[in-house]
């Protein structure tokens, strides 16, 4: 019989908690909540979770920014990854650039914002800023 492989249940649910409290701040962060509380951020999870267990998650207040700036460039790695027809005429190649930005923009702007706000205060941030730059 091949060994197969076992999965803790605790470790699901902590793993979905975490991409719950994470996709609650993104979701703050587009509706224009640039510095939400911990209340808010655990009341709008889905599934809710309490306040108190946002730290279970993550480290501290940084930990949690960091992960949500992370996970918010997994999801724009495919707007700069595109292919900007390199080969095309120049005034092509402008035009996909600029729809590029302006997508990128629109995808990352609120992300962006809380991480300026946030990077003098955080040193992961400060590095995941200039990762992305």
């Amino acid at each position: 019989m091949a060994d197969v492989p076992t999965t803790d249940g605790r470790r699901l649910r902590r793993d979905r908690n975490r991409e719950a409290v994470v996709e609650s701040l993104l979701n703050l962060l587009d509706q224009g909540v640039y510095d939400p509380s911990s209340e808010q951020i655990a009341a709008n999870a889905v599934p809710p979770v309490s306040s108190r267990s946002l730290f279970r998650y993550f480290d501290d207040v940084h930990d949690l920014y960091r992960a949500t700036i992370e996970e918010q460039q997994r999801r724009s790695v495919h707007i700069v990854n595109r292919d900007l027809h390199a080969g095309a005429p120049l005034a092509d190649r402008i035009a996909a650039i600029a729809e590029q930005r302006a997508e990128l923009w629109t995808v990352l702007g609120p992300s962006a914002r809380t991480a300026r706000l946030r990077a003098h205060a955080s040193d992961a941030i400060a590095d995941s800023i200039a990762v992305t730059r």
